[in-house]
């Protein structure tokens, strides 16, 4: 549920994603949502996005994509969130 709107819709492209809109879309509480998010991934929502997005920027930057694009194309706020995701979730 929670994966195939990450995924398949590729939810975490939107600057704007967050437990309270994601949960709108599923139709049930926020609390609800963080605490499945948890048990199943063992990372917060914030965490689980912006691995998706780092996954993402790579596939782009395997394809070409100049790296001062990546953050925006992968959903990013900026290029020092983004490169702060990588540290976080490379170290």
């Amino acid at each position: 549920m929670v994966g195939h709107i990450l995924e398949e819709k590729k939810a975490y492209l939107e600057k704007d994603m967050s437990a309270r809109l994601l949960a709108n879309r599923l139709g049930i509480k926020q609390k609800k949502l963080e605490r499945i998010i948890m048990v199943a991934f063992g990372l917060s929502l914030d965490r689980l996005v912006d691995m998706f997005r780092i996954v993402y920027a790579r596939a782009l930057l395997i394809s070409g994509t100049p790296y001062e694009d990546l953050w925006h194309l992968s959903g990013f706020s900026s290029l020092e969130h983004m490169e702060t995701s990588f540290e976080c979730i490379v170290v």
